[in-house]
C-alpha cells in the first residue's frame, strides 16, 4: 500500500492502492494542489474512489476529476 504525502503540490500515487490527504493542520492561501492516480500498471484497470471525508470552504475549494494526466484531460466531476 502506497502513502502519498504532500510535501508539494503535485503527487503521484501509482500502487494498487493507497491513500491520499492534504496533511495536518490549514493549508495556505491560494494554494493549488494536484494528485495524479496513474493506473497504467494494471492494462484495462478501473480506478475506484472512497472518499472517506472530505470538507471544502464554499466558493474556494474544489475538486476536478479528470480522464487523464492534466487539466486538459476530459472532465468526469467536480465537487
Amino acid at each position: 500500500m502506497d502513502i502519498v504525502k504532500t510535501f508539494q503540490y503535485r503527487c503521484r500515487l501509482s500502487g494498487t492502492s493507497g491513500f491520499i490527504h492534504d496533511g495536518i493542520g490549514n493549508y495556505s492561501i491560494d494554494v493549488k494542489c494536484s494528485w495524479l492516480i496513474d493506473g497504467s500498471a494494471v492494462p484495462n484497470s478501473t480506478i475506484r474512489l472512497h472518499i472517506e471525508e472530505f470538507a471544502t470552504e464554499c466558493g474556494w475549494d474544489h475538486l476536478y476529476i479528470y480522464d487523464g494526466d492534466s487539466v486538459h484531460s476530459p472532465l468526469l466531476a467536480v465537487y
